[in-house]
């Protein structure tokens, strides 16, 4: 694909797109210091919550508010020793020192925007517009026992009631009134989140959601406060930095009507060598977010050529961003997730290595399926075909260290108690092993073989001997790892012929509705057949958003609760202990004697 067809792309489907600068030295200009519009009560003062950006200054963010280095030190002790980092949220008192020691009662909080003296003693915090306090659930004081179904009445105020439509299930409505769904549960003394087509259920009020007020409060004024449980009581402990600045970022960006994704992959667009397959990933990006776009769900896309300009955390804004995909490789993600706030999902859209690091950091989400997982589906998968007369036979290649891959797949099949038995010859001696092969068979039953090998010409050896033991009346089905269907030089005859059985991450059904239509799509946009990557690029773009879209910025905390079968690929993420979460998603794949390949979804 040529770039120049990209780019014209990106101005058809108005996608904003964040590229690399022309001069290192526009890099380094000041940067402004805007005044928060985002506020909060602590010790009964208001005061901003400010995110650092890169190159600001204590001075120039204490000249902007109009405040000492003493008014930020008091709310903010680590910056007096440790200093500004970017990404920190500083807590920033709108009134100052001389007004704070004076009467609490003549006391006004600031409004927003640039301050000057005399509105500091006059100006008191304006309450948002109703359309903009309708996008935001309003966060109240969680009410007493007994005190909860009284509210509504004294008000004179009725529950609205729903009734649910067949493509409706309780957190698309939960959405949909700006409540949780364990509120709607709740009023209506549901004991599960099942509904049913036309079941009328009654929608909470919002101050009847405890799932949000146990959290948070409001004082009457329209300023929140957070409530932050006190370091030595019962069953309290010291929370990290990061998680609070988590919360205060959930509260104030949780009904967001766009979503801000970053896409940080190695285009080497500016060179005569782009990068074909990452181009084809990014293609597939924008097609995603296109049809998003024209289902009504906005996205704000800055994409990050990171083969240009070196590391990635030094050269992106993530404190924004609802969603992060890339870096690609294991080392490129490695210099790149410990600097990334941990509120912001990261997505590991391509390399399986990067596995190792999901068990690290609660904010990773690996896409690809780790070679283990198919691996123990595969033996999975036989163990639920294997009668008790069936034999089993691993078949390695001679004079080859064992692999890893070797290793995984004999460790799966014991882990599920089968017997095996174990022949290895070299392909020099592919025309004299059916004798001693045969002797490790039945012909009375069906002969299980797993080719523990990702040598294409050893495979190939494998298949044309099996074929010829089939032609012999044997009964024979293979089981290979995914590999084997990329192997040209082997007859997919044969593959049929042995029934071959694989799990695979990536399965593409041509037959689908919704991937000829991708395919019409993606042609008529960039005049080029989509490859894997492509495919993988919308897959993970548009799941990501979808789950953005429908639970906000905590969408990563439903994750386990929505698999989902995409184009290429099967979404079933787990979290990890201690870590962040992988993709447990994977496909079966049939070759069946008709000629017919048949895939399923593991669920």
């Amino acid at each position: 694909m040529k770039i120049k067809g990209l780019f014209c792309a990106l101005i058809c489907t108005g996608i904003a797109i964040a590229t690399p600068s022309l001069s290192r030295a526009q890099q380094y200009e000041a940067v402004p210091v805007t005044i928060s519009k985002e506020k909060l009560k602590v010790d009964g003062v208001v005061c901003y919550s400010h995110i650092v950006r890169e190159r600001q200054t204590l001075y120039s963010i204490c000249k902007a508010y109009q405040v000492t280095p003493e008014d930020i030190y008091k709310y903010n002790p680590a910056v007096k020793e440790n200093g500004l980092k970017k990404n920190t949220i500083l807590i920033i008192p709108s009134v100052s020192k001389k007004e704070e020691a004076s009467d609490p009662k003549e006391q006004k909080p600031v409004g927003v925007g640039p301050v000057k003296e005399e509105q500091l003693k006059e100006e008191e915090v304006k309450e948002e517009p109703v359309a903009r306090q309708e996008e935001r659930p309003a966060v109240i004081e969680k009410p007493s026992a007994g005190q909860e179904s009284g509210k509504a009445e004294k008000k004179g105020r009725k529950r609205k009631v729903h009734t649910v439509k067949w493509y409706e299930d309780i957190e698309d409505i939960a959405q949909k009134y700006g409540v949780s769904a364990e509120a709607i549960m709740e009023v209506n003394s549901l004991k599960d989140r099942k509904l049913t087509t036309r079941q009328k259920i009654q929608i909470p009020f919002q101050e009847e959601d405890s799932l949000l007020a146990e959290q948070y409060k409001t004082n009457g004024e329209g300023i929140v406060q957070i409530e932050e449980p006190q370091p030595g009581e019962a069953g309290i402990y010291e929370e990290d930095a990061n998680s609070r600045e988590e919360d205060r970022r959930y509260l104030f960006d949780f009904w967001k009507s766009e979503t801000d994704l970053a896409l940080l992959l190695p285009l080497k667009a500016d060179g005569q060598a782009a990068s074909r397959n990452n181009m084809d990933f990014y293609s597939g990006v924008l097609t995603a977010v296109r049809d998003l776009g024209n289902e009504g769900i906005n996205v704000n896309l800055k994409v990050i050529d990171t083969a240009i300009e070196g590391k990635s955390s030094d050269i992106i804004d993530t404190t924004n961003c609802d969603i992060v995909i890339g870096p690609v490789s294991y080392n490129d993600m490695n210099g790149f997730i410990g600097g990334i706030p941990s509120w912001i999902p990261v997505i590991s859209p391509l390399d399986p290595k990067v596995e190792a690091l999901a068990g690290q950091y609660s904010n990773l989400i690996q896409a690809p399926t780790s070679h283990q997982t198919q691996y123990f589906e595969l033996a999975k998968w036989m163990k639920e075909e294997t009668d008790e007369e069936d034999r089993i036979i691993i078949i390695t290649e001679k004079g080859y260290k064992e692999s890893s891959m070797n290793k995984m797949l004999t460790a799966a099949v014991d882990s599920l108690g089968m017997a095996w038995n174990s022949f290895s010859y070299s392909i020099l001696e592919g025309r004299d092993i059916l004798e001693p092969l045969t002797a490790l068979m039945t012909d009375s039953a069906t002969n299980r073989f797993i080719v523990a090998s990702e040598s294409e010409a050893f495979v190939n050896d494998v298949v044309r001997n099996l074929n010829l033991l089939i032609h012999n009346k044997f009964e024979v089905v293979l089981y290979a790892p995914a590999k084997i269907r990329s192997f040209e030089t082997i007859e997919v005859e044969n593959l049929h012929n042995t029934h071959l059985h694989v799990c695979h991450s990536y399965s593409i059904d041509y037959d689908d509705a919704k991937v000829r239509n991708f395919l019409l799509e993606y042609r008529a946009l960039f005049n080029a057949e989509p490859s894997q990557y492509a495919f993988q690029g919308y897959d993970i773009a548009r799941w990501s958003i979808e789950m953005h879209s429908k639970y906000g910025r905590r969408w990563t905390e439903n994750l386990d609760r929505h698999d989902k079968d995409m184009l290429q690929s099967y979404f079933k993420f787990r979290k990890m202990e201690g870590g962040g979460w992988e993709n447990e998603g994977v496909r079966r794949i049939l070759y069946e004697n008709s000629w017919k390949v048949s895939q399923q979804s593991v669920r």
